[in-house]
């Protein structure tokens, strides 16, 4: 027997960490406690908010780094930076630094007019600078909150206090949707949850926690057992999970609909399936199966109602037409500019210059979050958003090998959340909430996998 497999912990044992003090538990809590608080601080929809915020992430980062530098990398286990998932990153924060310092507009709020201005037109360049300036802002505090999670949720204890926090935030907002749903009309129905200007938001916030609750708790289901403590917390975890998937349906988003039904048969399905290397294809194939079929469903109710629609006021309703023909205007405007794109933030001040007559209103966002990637930073930033994704995904492997990674279960949660979560940005706009972009980017940097040399006590499974 190696060496390796001495080592190695007992099925259903949790191994504590030598030399673990109880201090090392405040950094997770502080990150859970902080992306919590700014959910409900109206979703970090103003300024004043997201400066405080992003200030605090700001110290985290500089508290991590002091940490480090007086405790030493061998006594910490900290490796706080990697290639992989790293130079994407830097990449995607030079992209912005050039476009800011290379403007080659000006935009006048009052006219919502925008003044040419000198600029290097082989360079990177924005529209507006300080739309601009204000995105690589918003990034920095992303990216840190991606790397926080990456440094300190590194082992169990950590990843349950931070996934603990979020999922009792997540049922409390459930719990006050749905009595303000059986209070009144759907005009108060978001008053108190923070982040979520729509039904849309509100559902993809749900479908980004509901998965990760139900996984988390069938972990520690299978680890513990129906024990008094394991069966508390797990009973806790699928309660707030069944909260949050019946509050998604309440919403009457046809997008956040499907996304849930979707990531409830990719998850019976793994939980019927076979063990072992099939695990990996039963979850592929169950996942774009009931996306089809739940696709299939929502194209039917929207078929039914178009024809209702026709039927009653004798045409289709507006924002059905226009949504096809803004999305044909947005491709102009990425193909005017597609290898660096307008700038970051500037989607708002650029569109209307392309926006057909016959489609009404105002469009602050390109409810696409592809589309308003390539329009913004064109195949550079979407090349190197690819990239991160990459990196992420690369380096969980590596994370697991070390023993500080993730069990098959949760890793199979946070698959599903961010997986949902990317198919509701095809319609729509949750990363341009500041609160729910940070939850995402923590999300991300956990299911990355731990990057401290801690065992995980993970039952042995694919």
């Amino acid at each position: 027997m190696g060496m390796a497999s001495a080592v190695r912990p007992a099925r259903g044992a949790i191994p504590v960490p030598l030399g673990r003090i109880p201090s090392l538990m405040f950094p997770p809590l502080f990150i859970a406690v902080l992306l919590t608080v700014a959910l409900w601080l109206d979703g970090l929809n103003e300024r004043g908010p997201q400066i405080v915020v992003m200030a605090c992430l700001g110290l985290a980062v500089a508290g991590t780094l002091g940490y480090r530098a007086t405790r030493g990398a061998h006594r910490t286990g900290m490796r706080l930076w990697d290639w992989l998932w790293g130079a994407p990153l830097l990449g995607f924060g030079l992209l912005l630094i050039f476009q800011a310092v290379n403007p080659s507009h000006r935009f006048v709020p009052e006219s919502r007019a925008l003044i040419s201005l000198d600029h290097f037109a082989f360079l990177p360049r924005s529209v507006d600078r300080t739309a601009t300036v204000w995105s690589f802002f918003l990034f920095c505090g992303y990216a840190s909150a991606f790397w926080l999670a990456r440094i300190w949720l590194g082992d169990r204890p950590s990843r349950m206090v931070f996934i603990g926090v979020q999922t009792a935030c997540g049922a409390a907002m459930a719990g006050v949707m749905l009595f303000q749903h059986s209070q009144g009309p759907d005009g108060a129905l978001y008053a108190s949850t923070g982040a979520f200007v729509g039904p849309n938001h509100y559902a993809a916030y749900a479908n980004l926690l509901w998965p990760v609750a139900l996984l988390w708790g069938r972990s520690i289901q299978l680890r513990d057992g129906w024990r008094a403590s394991g069966a508390l917390v797990s009973v806790l975890f699928y309660l707030a999970a069944t909260v949050l998937f019946v509050s998604v349906w309440f919403t009457g988003s046809r997008m956040g609909m499907m996304v849930s039904l979707v990531m409830l048969v990719t998850w019976g399905a793994v939980e019927l399936g076979p063990d072992g290397a099939w695990r990996r294809w039963a979850c592929a194939a169950a996942f774009f199966i009931g996306m089809a079929g739940a696709g299939l469903v929502c194209w039917g109710c929207a078929c039914l109602h178009s024809a209702w629609m026709v039927r009653v006021a004798g045409s289709l309703p507006a924002n059905v037409m226009s949504r096809w023909e803004a999305y044909r205007a947005m491709v102009r405007l990425w193909g005017d500019r597609w290898f660096t794109g307008t700038g970051a933030g500037t989607f708002s001040m650029a569109f209307p210059f392309y926006q057909p007559e016959a489609v009404g209103g105002f469009f602050c966002y390109a409810h696409n979050e592809v589309l308003q990637l390539l329009t913004e930073t064109g195949v550079v930033g979407l090349a190197l958003g690819v990239w991160a994704v990459y990196g992420m995904v690369a380096a969980s492997p590596q994370a697991r090998e070390s023993g500080a990674g993730l069990g098959f279960h949760e890793r199979l949660g946070l698959t599903l959340a961010l997986c949902g979560l990317a198919l509701h940005a095809m319609v729509d706009f949750p990363l341009r909430l500041p609160a729910l972009a940070l939850l995402i980017a923590a999300l991300a940097g956990t299911g990355a996998g731990g990057i401290r040399d801690r065992g995980t006590g993970e039952r042995g499974q694919p």
